[in-house]
């Protein structure tokens, strides 16, 4: 079972076939929903919305999201040009055909990003202490 941390170091490390490689399909979907938005609120846009806490400001396409969070590309460009609307994310450059995107990690979600943090340092407490009352 995946903990919170990233996979043997940093996930900007590793394309999303090695750790399907690695883990297989039920691993790789634990690995996708192990944020701590995606574990409190199962949905969609919480899992992409769990990616800006890794990519930060850089660059990434819909389809290296998708990978992340083993959604679909439709889904995940629905959400994308949602959180867009939002300003959670912005529109990056062109590269060839392919448009990048980029979360707006200083603005609009730094809060939400600080409050994500206060969620993972309560969710590992909490399974921390639970750990220590079943032993």
């Amino acid at each position: 079972m995946p903990n919170e941390e990233p996979l043997a170091g940093s996930p900007r490390n590793h394309s999303w076939e090695d750790v399907t490689e690695q883990l297989g399909r039920k691993a790789a979907e634990e690995y996708a929903t192990a944020g701590p938005l995606s574990k409190i609120f199962m949905s969609p846009v919480a899992r992409v919305l769990d990616q800006s806490r890794f990519v930060g400001n850089l660059e990434i396409t819909i389809t290296t999201l998708a990978e992340a969070t083993n959604l679909t590309y439709h889904t995940v460009e629905k959400i994308v040009r949602h959180l867009i609307i939002l300003h959670f994310m912005r529109k990056g450059r062109r590269i060839g055909n392919t448009q990048t995107y980029r979360f707006n990690v200083e603005k609009e979600l730094s809060p939400l990003l600080a409050f994500i943090d206060v969620l993972q340092r309560n969710l590992r407490e909490s399974i921390h202490h639970s750990r220590k009352k079943v032993a």
